[in-house]
């Protein structure tokens, strides 16, 4: 996720908070000071108190997603990050599972610690309820919001984790009649199981995806309805989360028809050979005047002969002084090949864009033996791709 902040690495996987979350951190510490506090408690009290289960509160929020990014690893499934935004959090998973009860188990392990944290707060509430009031009401709050964060993320609306389960599930089902069927052919090879696995998984989502958009209509109808009864404002919230989903739901399905259309091809169909090779010594200026001004490009290979050296982008461009412009080369300010993700031309297409996604970067160099082949871009994929699936699509 974008516009985020980094704020480390638990077990390896970087945390960070996306420029959303402040407004729900602050929202959510004033309802706690204004609707939830007793008022005989001190302005002090109720404030301190409100920021320490608001912090409590996302922490716990992180417990969830990790409990689904350690799963996930151990299955051998890459985890770029963990953002915290308006909606909670998100683990950025970057590849599929490859077998439906990993599936199951990955989506099932953060609903599973948002329960095991309810029970543990609940457990606090009940030592020191009549000991320390507010450490007792933090924590019988606490408990009761992670109970109901296990419970709302295991409706079977995709992709919410009960959705994910529903699809691991169904895609199980679909899988266990496809190779009944294969089987009751012949002797089903390796490459008609992963075919079969593929085409299940495809089915799985578009049944849960559909599942999922029904689930979010339901949301924004009841919460528009809610609000046109109550004339109370927090319906309408409601709603906002039945747009969030349904959107979701769309975007999971689309991603799945864009992973399988990619199955079988490798770098070199994906890329771009429109991009500019500038030698190391070219002057700043004149690659301005001459190339960034005109429109032409906004980014550039910087070579030595045939070789890359590196990557320079306007960002780079941007960060020097304008007066520095003619006395600096593009080889002093450019991005060496070395802090840059690279593929092989031979790579496959999906690893080649699960690379994309979880690097950060907006372009991937295609080497061969150390020679720029082409450019990968989110761009010069859909290119490729969006006459493909449209006529796909058409074709069904």
């Amino acid at each position: 996720m974008v516009s985020s902040i980094k704020l480390g690495k638990i077990f390896g996987i970087p945390i960070g908070v996306h420029y959303s979350w402040f407004f729900i951190f602050v929202l959510l510490t004033t309802m706690l000071v204004r609707n939830v506090f007793p008022d005989h408690w001190s302005n002090t009290e109720r404030i301190v108190t409100a920021v320490a289960t608001s912090v409590l509160f996302f922490a716990s929020v992180v417990a969830h997603e990790l409990s689904h990014s350690l799963v996930a690893i151990k299955k051998g499934i890459p985890v770029a990050r963990i953002t915290l935004f308006v909606f909670g959090g998100v683990a950025q998973i970057t590849k599929e599972p490859t077998k439906p009860g990993d599936e199951v188990q990955v989506a099932a392990a953060g609903p599973a610690m948002s329960l095991l944290l309810g029970g543990l707060f609940l457990v606090i509430y009940l030592v020191f309820n009549h000991i320390n009031e507010q450490l007792s009401t933090l924590s019988l709050w606490l408990g009761f919001i992670n109970i109901q964060l296990a419970v709302f993320n295991l409706i079977p609306g995709f992709p919410l984790d009960g959705g994910r389960i529903f699809r691991g599930i169904t895609w199980k089902l679909f899988l266990t009649r496809r190779l009944k069927k294969i089987t009751g052919i012949a002797v089903p090879t390796i490459d008609g199981k992963e075919t079969a696995n593929r085409e299940s998984l495809q089915k799985a989502t578009r049944v849960a995806s559909n599942v999922g958009r029904v689930i979010a209509w339901l949301f924004i109808g009841a919460g528009l309805t809610l609000f046109i009864v109550d004339r109370e404002f927090s319906w309408l919230w409601i709603a906002f989360i039945g747009w969030f989903l349904e959107n979701a739901s769309k975007q999971a399905y689309s991603q799945m028809r864009f992973r399988n259309a990619l199955n079988g091809l490798q770098a070199h169909d994906v890329m771009s050979s429109d991009f500019v090779m500038v030698a190391q010594q070219t002057n700043i200026k004149d690659l301005v005047d001459n190339f960034i001004y005109l429109g032409a490009h906004s980014s550039f290979v910087v070579s030595l002969g045939q070789n890359a050296l590196g990557m320079l982008s306007l960002r780079d461009i941007r960060s020097l002084p304008k007066d520095k412009w003619l006395t600096t080369n593009a080889g002093q300010i450019m991005t060496p090949v070395g802090k840059l993700p690279t593929v092989k031309i031979d790579e496959d297409a999906v690893s080649v864009m699960e690379k994309l996604e979880s690097t950060g970067y907006s372009r991937l160099l295609v080497l061969e033996n150390g020679v720029v082949m082409g450019i990968v871009t989110h761009e010069s994929v859909q290119r490729w791709l969006q006459p493909r699936l449209m006529l796909g699509s058409q074709g069904r």
